[in-house]
């Protein structure tokens, strides 16, 4: 849609030839600033032209949870129907959580490497992804890790989220 330049009309208050206060002085109007009309001896009327705003195209990241569906994950690769930024349309989506997430003594933690090589039970809840890991004495022990904190949805497609953010 291209947009054209818009008109917008507005008062001006006039600027009194003779200042009622000494030691005040009115900075004259630069010439053609602004095409003005005066139409009483109060207010000036002046146009202004805006130009056209060029077309941008923006993403708008979500919250994974909120925005995702059919969410799924096998061998470490988290998949699911993403909303892009309309919120009309969704796309389908994956990232490997391999790549961020571990296991440290039966612990899903984020900046770790190889999670699903060592888990059983994996799923995804609300949000949270759930596996069982071994712990270091051995014994199979559930653990959880927020991935909202970690994934988002960038205009239809799953993305870690930067950690300076």
């Amino acid at each position: 849609m291209k947009v054209g330049a818009t008109k917008f009309t507005f008062a001006v208050p006039m600027i009194p030839k003779k200042p009622h206060a000494r030691n005040i002085r009115t900075a004259p109007r630069p010439q053609n600033s602004l095409p003005c009309l005066q139409e009483s001896s109060k207010k000036t009327y002046c146009q202004l032209q805006v130009p056209p705003i060029p077309h941008k195209t923006f993403s708008i990241t979500m919250r994974f949870s909120k925005s995702t569906e059919k969410i799924t994950i096998t061998k470490g690769v988290l998949s699911a129907l993403c909303k892009k930024a309309d919120n009309k349309t969704s796309v389908q989506s994956s990232i490997s959580l391999n790549d961020y997430i571990g296991n440290v003594d039966g612990e899903l933690t984020w900046g770790g490497r190889g999670f699903s090589h060592v888990a059983e039970n994996v799923h995804i809840t609300n949000g949270l992804l759930v596996a069982k890991l071994k712990n270091q004495a051995g014994k199979l022990v559930e653990s959880t890790l927020d991935l909202n904190q970690h994934i988002q949805n960038t205009d239809g497609v799953l993305e870690v989220i930067p950690l300076d953010v």
